[in-house]
């Protein structure tokens, strides 16, 4: 779909693409490599350029595969970790590896790099007019055609389910506007009970049941552990697959990656990130 976009739009194609993504192309005509990542970033991806050598990635250890790329750690970005200030957005935890900023392009050519932003936001002048059902009918329908686009595939769809407003919003929207409910799988992280099946403190399980009974979820899967076994596991995962800071963190999402690729499932709806937006 993207290939055949970028055949008739050229880098405009970024301007008809609605979700997330992260995508090179090569065009053999121009003899240049076009990168380009989603609005939001939530698709990630990485890069190492030098005279001579471009390497690309989605995850930084892909990048750090390649035998001529230095592991020497940013201390910059360590330090700034360190005391609380943000590091610079295109920064990694390795000196040599840079990150693809979100909403933005990057070419590839004999002439070099170049790099560009494709969107921003921006703030209305005013609040938009309406009575309430309107605004409310309007945003429904907004919200139903995202969760729909992301209907369309031939493999079961995963739903992270926290029992919050976005997830449970869109896990419930995702049963109803799926023809097959069997085809609807969600993943709760809930806390683990105790022998005599307490758990240490209240957590967000029932806000989660209600929504699968409601919805008719036929497969509800709930991940109580990390899978952790290294206390430093986490940290390196983050560091491989991120570059050391993400909004998204890489180490607990993992028991829910595992528990999907168990079933098949190759797209994920989530509500995650909807607090930060």
């Amino acid at each position: 779909l993207i290939l055949r976009m970028y055949l008739r739009f050229g880098a405009a194609c970024l301007d008809h693409l609605v979700g997330d993504f992260a995508f090179a192309i090569w065009d053999a005509e121009r003899r240049e490599l076009f990168l380009a990542r989603d609005h939001i970033g939530v698709r990630p991806m990485f890069y190492h350029h030098r005279a001579g050598l471009f390497i690309f990635s989605t995850e930084v250890r892909g990048i750090l595969a390649h035998p001529s790329v230095s592991r020497t750690p940013d201390e910059g970005f360590v330090h700034r970790l360190m005391g609380g200030i943000p590091p610079e957005p295109d920064s990694t935890f390795h000196r040599e590896v840079k990150r693809l900023l979100p909403a933005h392009w990057a070419r590839v050519a004999d002439r070099g790099l170049e790099a560009g932003r494709d969107w921003s936001v921006t703030r209305p002048e005013r609040i938009l007019e309406g009575d309430a059902a309107e605004l409310e009918a309007g945003f429904r329908e907004v919200l139903s055609r995202a969760v729909n686009d992301r209907l369309r595939t031939v493999y079961p769809v995963g739903c992270e389910l926290s029992g919050g407003l976005d997830s449970s919003t869109i896990t419930t929207l995702a049963a109803l506007l799926s023809a097959d409910k069997s085809r609807i799988h969600t993943f709760s992280a809930v806390l683990p009970r105790d022998e005599q099946g307490a758990k240490p403190f209240p957590d967000e399980e029932h806000f989660a049941d209600d929504v699968i009974r409601h919805s008719g979820i036929r497969h509800p899967v709930k991940v109580s552990g990390s899978g952790r076994t290294g206390f430093f596991e986490f940290q390196d995962l983050e560091i491989g697959v991120s570059g050391g800071v993400d909004v998204v963190s890489a180490f607990w999402l993992e028991p829910f990656r595992r528990a999907m690729a168990e079933r098949g499932i190759r797209t994920c709806l989530s509500g995650f990130l909807g607090d930060e937006l």
